[in-house]
Order: C-alpha cells, then structure tokens, then sequence
C-alpha cells in the first residue's frame, strides 16, 4: 500500500469516528442543535465517500466510485455554506430570546417599583384617558380596579387634560383631581417617547408624576408628621 493510500485510509478511519461520535452525540439547544447536527453529519458522510474512494483507486481496487467522487466534492462547498449560515441564525437567535428575557426582567422591576412608589404614577391622554396608572394613582384619580385604557371622570379628566396641555412641567404645585379641600400635589409631567404626538397624531400621551403635598400649614409642621400623615413638603 502506497503512502497516498496510507494517508487515505487514516483519514478515513478519524472521519468515520468523528461520523460515529457525532451521531451518537444528542441535540441540544445550547449545543449542537438539531438543524445543526444532521447536515455536518451529511457533510462528513460525503468526507467518508470522498475518502473510501481515495483509498480504493489509490490501493489499486477499483475506481467505480471516482467519477462520483467530484459530485460529493461540489455538494460539500454549499453544505458548508448551509451549516454556517444556520449557526448564525441560531446565534443570532439565541441573542435575541437573551435580550428578550433580560427586557421582561427589567419591565418586572420597573413594574414593581412603580407600583410600590408612595407617589401616583400615570399615563394619560388629552381628553382625559388613562392607559395606565399605579396604586396610588387610582387613588388619588378614583379610578377603577387596573383595566386600561378607562376615562377618567369629567372633572379629574379635565384636570389630567390641563396638564398634559402643559407639560413638561416639573414639581408645580397642583390642587385638583376632585380633591377634598386643602389637598394639594406636587405635579410633574413629561412627554412619553413615541407618543403619537411625534408623528403628527390627533392625541398626546404624558408620563404625570403626582404626590401628595402639604398645605403651607402642615408644612410647617414637623418632618416627622408630615411623613406620617403622607403628606411631604413643598
């Protein structure tokens, strides 16, 4: 046996481990998934033709399988190809279901920050619709339990259409949203990015920040009371 043929049949024998390995070796997603598996073991099964045939003209056999072996040859160029490209969709995948997980995580935390924070927290419309608001801002509005989008009452809806017309505003001090008699707050708004309002649309939505305030009485009172009774000064 020539050193070709040696050469040949040593190659042959690996491709045939790595062909057995592999296939042995079970799909995973964070591995060799399925999409990934079946066509490198085509591509070292057309390796394993390639080589057996090798071996049998350079041995001095046969060589019924040459002139096939130029087709698993140009068949290997565009598996190779195909295997590439489906590794980077998968990571390209991957990447986005990471970004994807990492965004739910951060909308939870934000979420339950807002819910938790002693200030009313809003999304509103001009006109008075409400797409969103926390605990306290259903409160303090007299809103209904979380179903958005809801209209708020008129006189509140009135208020939360005032503000919107004039935000950004930051820390004025607003008496309204149908409050009891000497209730004041501290009112900040701004303007929600992509809001229709952006691009020409009829409404514009407001991010509206609104805590209790106290009354010029209460707030010279002490820190402590104030705390207390919810009411922080201004």
């Amino acid at each position: 046996m020539s050193a070709v043929a040696l050469f040949d049949a040593t190659a042959l024998v690996f491709l045939a481990a790595a062909f057995v390995l592999l296939a042995a070796t079970p799909p995973r997603d964070d591995g060799i998934s399925r999409g990934l598996k079946y066509p490198l073991l085509i591509g070292i099964g057309l390796l394993i033709f390639v080589s057996l045939s090798n071996v049998l003209e350079h041995a001095g056999i046969t060589q019924v399988l040459d002139e096939y072996e130029d087709y698993a040859e140009v068949l290997f160029v565009p598996l190779v190809a195909y295997i590439l490209y489906s590794r980077s969709s998968a990571e390209q995948l991957r990447l986005a279901e990471d970004a994807e997980r990492e965004m739910r995580r951060e909308h939870e935390l934000l979420m339950s920050v807002v819910e938790t924070t002693p200030a009313g927290i809003v999304v509103a419309e001009t006109g008075g619709t409400v797409s969103f608001a926390n605990d306290e801002a259903r409160h303090v509005l007299g809103l209904p339990a979380p179903s958005f989008p809801v209209q708020a009452s008129e006189a509140v809806a009135a208020d939360l259409t005032a503000i919107v017309a004039s935000a950004p505003v930051r820390g004025i001090r607003y008496r309204g949203f149908a409050a009891p008699e000497g209730a004041w707050y501290a009112v900040s708004a701004t303007p929600l990015s992509g809001s229709l309002s952006d691009t020409g649309g009829s409404w514009s939505s407001r991010w509206i920040v609104a805590r209790a305030s106290c009354s010029k009485r209460t707030a010279s009172s002490s820190a402590r009371t104030s705390r207390t009774s919810g009411c922080w000064p201004t």
